[in-house]
């Protein structure tokens, strides 16, 4: 379920909609997973989780709408998931699967542009900007383990000092 609910700009689902209260990766016959929406996407803690709770693959689901031209006549909203995509693939050494809404409603354009990051933060395939598009691809799992050999981030994470330090931050700002 999803967990931080924007109320900003056109967006207002606190309003209507309750947040969850978990963030945990699952297993399949595909491999371990892990789905965050949206607005999850945007807090690394939620990614942090995540890939620390096991994920080799990230599913990301967005209504994303498109806002600002970039100089490459691209929309600054596009430019900037697919950075945090690519980001995240890399550092966590998992692969990415991200799905945006596209078309137009109520005069507001969802871009499209779904799209798969390999763990090395390799596009590997994606879908067209504005239109419906259906894309599909194998993934290779040893790209992940292979990652994870060469970046070896997840594996070298200090749990310990990271839960220490959120603790610490918690007890002086809300505890004092």
């Amino acid at each position: 379920r999803k967990v931080y609910l924007p109320t900003y700009g056109l967006f207002d689902e606190h309003r209507y909609l309750a947040a969850g209260n978990k963030i945990r990766a699952f297993d399949t016959r595909f491999g371990r997973m892990g789905i965050l929406i949206c607005e999850d996407l945007w807090h690394p803690t939620a990614v942090a989780i995540t890939a620390l709770d096991g994920a080799h693959y990230l599913i990301g689901i967005s209504c994303s709408p498109g806002r600002g031209i970039e100089a490459s006549d691209r929309l600054g909203s596009s430019i900037t998931w697919e950075r945090l995509n690519r980001t995240y693939a890399q550092i966590y050494s998992l692969y990415v699967l991200y799905c945006n809404r596209t078309g137009f409603e109520d005069g507001i354009n969802f871009w499209g542009g779904s799209e798969i990051i390999s763990p090395s933060g390799e596009q590997v395939i994606k879908a067209l900007y504005i239109q419906e598009d259906f894309i599909h691809t194998t993934l290779n799992d040893r790209a992940i383990r292979r990652e994870r050999i060469i970046t070896p981030l997840i594996r070298d994470e200090q749990l310990h000092l990271t839960i220490q330090e959120l603790e610490r931050i918690y007890r002086e700002r809300f505890e004092d």
